[in-house]
C-alpha cells in the first residue's frame, strides 16, 4: 500500500494482478494498473510517478501520475522475486528481494538500492545477477544492486 501526494491510497492485489486506487473518502476509484504480474510492492517518487515491483516477473515498472506505463524501470535475473519498495528523502529507491533456492528456502536478504555517496564491495554469494555486498549496511551480509534513477 502507498499514498500519493493527493491522499489517494493505492493497494496491490497479487491474485487479480492490479493496483487499485481508493480516494481519501473511501471511494473505490478502480484499477490504476491492470494486468501487472504479481504486484508485490509500490512506491511514489518525488514527482508523483508510481513504481510497481513484481514478485513473479522480477521487474519494477514505472507509471506516470495519470497511469501511463513508462516502461520497465529496473529488472533482475530469474532468481529474484521483488517484494516491498520505498524511496527515501534523497530519492534513492530501495527494493526488497526474496531470493530462493531450488528447495524454496530463503538464501539471503537482498536490497536493490541507489546508495548515496557509497561504493559497494564484491562478496562471493552476491555476485550472481549483478548483486553486490554493501559494507555500510551494518555488516549483516546484505546484498544490493545499484539502480540509477538519473538523479
Amino acid at each position: 500500500m502507498a499514498f500519493d501526494a493527493g491522499g489517494d491510497l493505492y493497494v496491490t492485489d497479487f491474485i487479480l494482478e492490479v493496483v487499485r486506487r481508493v480516494s481519501p473518502t473511501g471511494e473505490d476509484l478502480g484499477d490504476f494498473v491492470a494486468g501487472f504480474p504479481g504486484p508485490a510492492g509500490i512506491a511514489f517518487d518525488a514527482e508523483g510517478n508510481l513504481y510497481v515491483a513484481s514478485f513473479t516477473s522480477n521487474i519494477i515498472e514505472k507509471y506516470s501520475t495519470s497511469g501511463t506505463d513508462r516502461g520497465t524501470f529496473a529488472s533482475s535475473g530469474p532468481s529474484a522475486s521483488f517484494l516491498g519498495i520505498a524511496f527515501d528523502a534523497s530519492g534513492n529507491l530501495y527494493v526488497a528481494n526474496y531470493a530462493e533456492s531450488s528447495t524454496g528456502l530463503v538464501l539471503r536478504r537482498d536490497l536493490v538500492i541507489i546508495p548515496v555517496g557509497a561504493a559497494p564491495t564484491a562478496k562471493d554469494e552476491c555476485k550472481e545477477d549483478g548483486w553486490q555486498s554493501f559494507d555500510s549496511v551494518k555488516n549483516q551480509g546484505d546484498c544490493i544492486q545499484i539502480v540509477n534513477t538519473g538523479k
